[in-house]
């Protein structure tokens, strides 16, 4: 299973509802992995710890404890992994004009 499809289902609208609901709590890497993805579908700390050092997700070091905003990596990630199609939309329905489907410009 890709990491892609591991995320949960966000929805921007959700994202501020839950962002504007909920105090900001801090958690570790195991509270952060059990608040974002179901048990089935859960991705491990080694993938975590790679999303830190490419610095796709924000955390915090106080000396050598690492906590997480879980709003703050929910929104981050939605950012870094939220896939568009062609027409801007996320239907996953493919996108025609009036001459068929549209494709990408061949390149080389």
């Amino acid at each position: 299973m890709r990491n892609e499809e591991m995320l949960v289902n966000l929805k921007s609208s959700d994202l501020r509802d839950s962002v504007s609901s909920q105090p900001s709590r801090l958690v570790d890497s195991k509270g952060l992995l059990n608040a974002l993805f179901d048990k089935s579908c859960r991705p491990t700390i080694r993938w975590l710890q790679h999303q830190q050092r490419n610095k796709t997700i924000p955390f915090i070091k106080i000396g050598r404890l690492v906590f997480f905003d879980i709003e703050q990596v929910k929104a981050a990630l939605y950012r870094s992994t939220h896939v568009k199609t062609l027409n801007g939309t996320n239907s996953g329905q493919p996108s025609f004009d009036s001459h068929g489907p549209i494709t990408q410009p061949e390149t080389g």
